[in-house]
């Protein structure tokens, strides 16, 4: 009887192990994590798009940082650019009437305008 109470102690010991083994697998721990960043991360991974897990959260922020997914900054910085070539159109077109010479006039004194050149 003994022996198959030992039996069964090394089989349960032995599932154990196993089932630490599959866990560990994808298991993740740090150490000397800044209290705020900590608190940061665990705000982000139970928020409502995550549903507090954290191996999701820690995925989404690792594909951000490595830019497949971007940035709000990024998006902001491709709408400046477009605006700034819109601005540069816009400052060509101005200087080109600009450059565009009217016609001189002179205006005399009853008010009248006459063009140079004729009389």
């Amino acid at each position: 009887m003994i022996e198959q109470g030992e039996k069964m102690e090394e089989k349960e010991e032995f599932i154990g192990k196993d089932i630490r083994k599959r866990i560990m697998q994808y298991s993740l721990s740090f150490s000397r994590v800044p209290k705020k960043t900590k608190e940061r991360f665990l705000e982000i991974a139970n928020d409502d798009d995550f549903c507090s897990d954290r191996g999701m959260a820690l995925k989404f922020l690792v594909d951000f940082y490595d830019g497949i997914i971007v940035s709000g900054n990024e998006q902001m910085l491709d709408t400046i650019d477009e605006l700034r070539q819109e601005i540069v159109i816009i400052k060509n077109e101005l200087h080109k009437k600009k450059d565009e010479k009217k016609p001189s006039t002179r205006k005399m004194l009853g008010g009248k305008e006459i063009e140079d050149g004729k009389d």
